[in-house]
């Protein structure tokens, strides 16, 4: 959606602006406040006092760019699981034990895309190919569990068979092959990717961000802050060439280290 193309269509286009709520509005702090391209300064923060009067947080979205902020952060993650599935060599239970465990999540990837639901999953990753990159076009796999019904929770059986509303996961065994580590070095890559762009309007918001709409422990500046530049880009070097995607490249912010001076 791009709310510049909406603006387009109103009389006073300099007041037309979007609001980006997370799922459950109800719990989700977080609200991204997002600027068209003819929206006036005046009016987004006449928006973000309006927000902060509903009890939520408002994070300025300053260019109007697929994904915005936080979802944008979210799509290389994406793109891993769908290159995960397709590469077929892991069982990817063992994904999901492993990031429950360690990183404490509620659900793992890939239940979480099934409880999303593929359709919607396949169709996020069929908008960034075309907006943002070709790598973001979804495999075989996901392609194939859409074109079978196969939506997830919503159809009984998708990545998991589902049951009364819960997936059966094998959670006895965890991964050493995928792990926290590699989902984290690639949301902090996309952020610095995002700042560069100045989609935001500082590394602090998209900590900010990513805490209030997608209850994360921290934000991805804030997790980098504390971890070896060549870590991640050994992390993320490692993922670039096993499944041949430049968005798992590092950036040469990380690489150098220079990244935690995003401020």
């Amino acid at each position: 959606m791009s709310i510049s193309e909406i603006a387009t269509a109103g009389k006073n286009p300099e007041r037309i602006l979007g609001m980006h709520f997370f799922n459950p509005a109800p719990v989700m702090k977080g609200v991204e406040v997002i600027y068209a391209k003819q929206t006036s300064d005046a009016n987004v923060d006449l928006l973000c006092e309006l927000t902060k009067k509903i009890g939520k947080v408002p994070i300025k979205v300053l260019k109007d760019s697929p994904g915005f902020i936080v979802n944008r952060i979210g799509a290389p993650n994406q793109a891993l699981i769908s290159a995960i599935l397709d590469e077929g060599k892991i069982k990817v239970d063992t994904i999901d034990a492993v990031m429950k465990a360690k990183a404490g999540m509620p659900m793992g990837p890939f239940e979480l895309a099934d409880y999303v639901g593929i359709d919607v999953f396949y169709h996020t990753l069929k908008y960034y190919s075309e907006t943002l990159s070709p790598e973001f076009k979804p495999g075989k796999t996901l392609q194939t569990l859409l074109d079978s019904g196969k939506l997830g929770m919503k159809s009984g059986q998708g990545i998991y068979t589902w049951e009364g509303g819960k997936a059966k996961i094998d959670m006895s065994v965890e991964s050493q092959d995928f792990g926290p580590l590699d989902f984290l070095a690639i949301q902090i890559n996309e952020a610095v990717r995002v700042y560069k762009e100045k989609i935001a309007a500082s590394a602090a918001d998209i900590d900010l961000g990513m805490v209030h709409c997608m209850r994360a422990f921290a934000g991805p500046f804030a997790f980098g802050a504390g971890m070896e530049p060549a870590q991640l880009a050994d992390t993320l070097n490692k993922l670039h060439t096993r499944f041949g995607l430049n968005i798992f490249k590092p950036e040469p912010e990380i690489v150098d280290g220079s990244f935690k001076n995003m401020k």
